[in-house]
């Protein structure tokens, strides 16, 4: 059979689709003749790269290319209810004007553009199209429907994250014009779906394939995964090449999907609260090191120089087996990988050796309650430690700074208010205006499984979604539209309002992302002494020159000390108690240790290695401030500029 994968937008236009290639992969190896077709590409050069850019870069829970594609089908459809709804969401963190003057510029274009590739696609003569859907699910809902109305009779698939669970079913209630959802792992049940309908069988009992049965909606058994080494190998040049062909970039411009494990090792133990990347494939697994590094270097063989990879989280075992492999190759590749927070100092250089410039650690929040609240697993002192050794490596951090979790207290971000001035010289959040994230509820998180255990109730889909169902389908069962549903509006049990007591930390993040290319706390020891640059306070900048068991403070409380271990080494050390005591106590005035945890953690950046020993004491504090400029992360490229982009990154993982 003659088979067409279209990729729909808004997914980035520098990025191929890793679930796509995955599953044509499979499909030509089943001996079907597989075209991908990357409309996103197309839509990206139709209406001009700006525009479109500006679709994808939106929030994911805005639901702005959503908005977008249903008012190009449906021009009658009134947006400013909708931008009265993102005005109440967003309107305090985002500049929501700027979304409907987007949506004002968007409706035309995109309406030629929809109508002319649905047509150029239904005239393919393809006897199967199958799509995808991952975060943004109406442009591929439309594309479905006016791939009907051009005339394409053959069988239509629909595959990707948002067809999880109770979501793959509703969408064969809601859209009539599908015929198939692929659910989970689909390199195995695409296949055998593809042979069912080759043979003119009914798709009844297909693992992971939702399907009619007369007027019955139909779901075969969950799909088994296939052993991660033998997944098909994929191959982007294709893509490459169409993208060239198109004018948005070459290869060495693209960020490249790699795949090297699938779900969540911590989440197996415990999952994180507000967390429902990984659906219901949260089961650990992930492929040999041998097979992750061939990988990488076939991206880089074939001209790629981005990688980042899909992984919820990165295979422990890797910083022993994978990671040494990639530094002794020095493939040219930059690349990304999600971590946690608890890593040591040596992990984070063994990954800046290994060519790793981006880290995702799941930092969350600099609150030792909130994290509790959210289950992370880590405490504030192991965040901001990952933080330093990033910043002491050359690697950039994507984080978040969430918020609004039930029963965290006002008190919590007064306490992170006055910490974050410390830390100025450290990566901030992600989250360019500083607005932090008032946390999502989204569909498989625990929040969203057991609402009223978390305090939250009368949980709804995202009123924009519901809106949108109203507007392309013929009175849409309220049921199926939950079901369909993965952002939900909730309530606070208590009536609590969180952006009244978070806003000190609002400020604080603002003026974080202010003065943070030019603010420094870096040390190094030349000389027998410590030199200490701090610059955080661009009014009052410090110079300092340390030794004796201030200097041996600095470095004993590198990773985070508890004060009952400083007492037992520092009797080792031969310094006083009472000593040690008036140390830390100057050092924590100066801001040097923060008291975290019950650990004392010094916060200066150490750059010994990086400043050479010879440099004359005049020099100190220029040779300092040099080698601190060459180990800051570049702010670009870094695929996690937007929190949606991270959930992208995530999702590529669930075909």
């Amino acid at each position: 059979m003659r088979i067409a994968l279209v990729q729909m937008p808004p997914l980035n236009d520098d990025r191929p689709s890793l679930g796509l290639s995955l599953v044509a992969s499979a499909a030509r190896s089943s001996g079907h003749t597989v075209e991908m077709l990357y409309s996103n590409l197309h839509c990206a050069h139709s209406i001009g790269v700006d525009l479109y850019r500006e679709l994808c870069g939106a929030p994911n829970d805005s639901l702005l290319a959503d908005i977008a594609f249903v008012r190009a089908v449906n021009p009658t459809l009134d947006i400013q209810p909708l931008m009265d709804i993102l005005n109440q969401r967003m309107g305090e963190v985002f500049d929501v004007k700027r979304l409907g003057d987007t949506l004002e510029r968007a409706y035309a274009p995109l309406s030629r553009f929809l109508d002319e590739e649905t047509r150029r696609i239904a005239s393919g003569s393809y006897d199967v199209i199958g799509l995808t859907a991952v975060f943004a699910l109406f442009p591929t809902i439309i594309a479905i429907k006016k791939l009907r109305e051009h005339g394409f009779d053959g069988e239509i698939i629909l595959g990707g994250s948002h067809c999880e669970g109770p979501m793959g079913p509703a969408l064969l209630e809601l859209v009539p014009e599908l015929d198939h959802v692929v659910r989970g792992y689909a390199e195995q049940s695409f296949p055998a779906l593809l042979h069912r309908i080759s043979c003119g069988q009914s798709a009844v009992g297909v693992p992971g394939v939702v399907t009619r049965h007369g007027s019955q909606v139909v779901a075969g058994p969950a799909a088994a995964p296939l052993h991660m080494d033998a997944l098909p190998r994929v191959d982007y040049r294709h893509w490459f090449a169409e993208r060239e062909a198109l004018g948005l970039g070459k290869a060495d411009t693209a960020w490249v999907p790699v795949e090297t494990a699938l779900g969540c090792w911590y989440g197996q133990a415990q999952q994180c609260t507000f967390c429902g990347l990984n659906g219901e494939q949260i089961a650990f697994a992930s492929k040999s090191a041998e097979r992750a590094f061939e990988e990488f270097r076939d991206v880089a063989e074939s001209g790629g120089r981005f990688v980042y990879t899909t992984d919820p989280i990165i295979e422990r075992s890797y910083f022993g087996s994978l990671l040494p492999k990639l530094a002794e190759a020095q493939l040219p590749l930059t690349i990304f990988y999600e971590v946690k927070s608890n890593i040591s100092d040596n992990d984070v250089r063994a990954l800046s050796q290994a060519g790793v410039r981006a880290i995702q650690p799941g930092i969350e929040s600099l609150s030792s309650h909130v994290l509790q609240l959210m289950r992370k697993g880590v405490r504030p002192y192991q965040n901001i430690r990952v933080l330093i050794s990033a910043a002491r490596h050359g690697v950039g951090v994507g984080w978040n700074l969430l918020y609004g979790f039930p029963d965290e207290e006002p008190e919590d971000y007064d306490a992170m208010e006055a910490l974050i001035p410390l830390l100025y010289h450290l990566e901030p959040p992600g989250i360019i205006d500083g607005a932090g994230g008032w946390v999502r509820l989204d569909r498989f998180s625990p929040m969203f499984n057991a609402p009223h255990d978390f305090g939250l109730e009368n949980v709804r889909p995202h009123p924009i979604f519901a809106d949108l169902w109203d507007a392309v389908a013929a009175s849409p069962d309220a049921r199926s539209v939950f079901d369909a549903c993965y952002y939900f509006d909730y309530e606070y049990s208590d009536g609590r309002t969180p952006r009244t007591y978070v806003t000190g930390v609002m400020a604080e993040l603002q003026r974080w992302h202010a003065v943070y290319r030019q603010a420094f706390l870096v040390g190094a020891t030349l000389q027998g002494k410590l030199w200490v640059l701090d610059t955080r306070d661009p009014s009052d900048p410090r110079r300092l020159s340390m030794s004796g068991v201030d200097a041996w403070l600095l470095t004993a409380c590198a990773s985070g000390a508890s004060p009952r271990r400083i007492a037992e080494e520092s009797i080792s050390a031969g310094f006083a108690s009472r000593e040690v005591a008036d140390a830390l106590d100057r050092l924590t005035d100066l801001g040097l240790l923060v008291l975290l945890d019950q650990r004392y953690l010094s916060l200066v950046v150490r750059l010994d290695e990086f400043v050479p020993t010879e440099v004359p004491v005049p020099l100190v504090w220029s040779a300092l401030e040099v080698a601190a400029k060459n180990r800051m992360a570049s702010p670009t490229p870094n695929p996690l500029a937007t929190r949606n982009e991270r959930e992208e990154v995530l999702h590529e993982s669930v075909q």
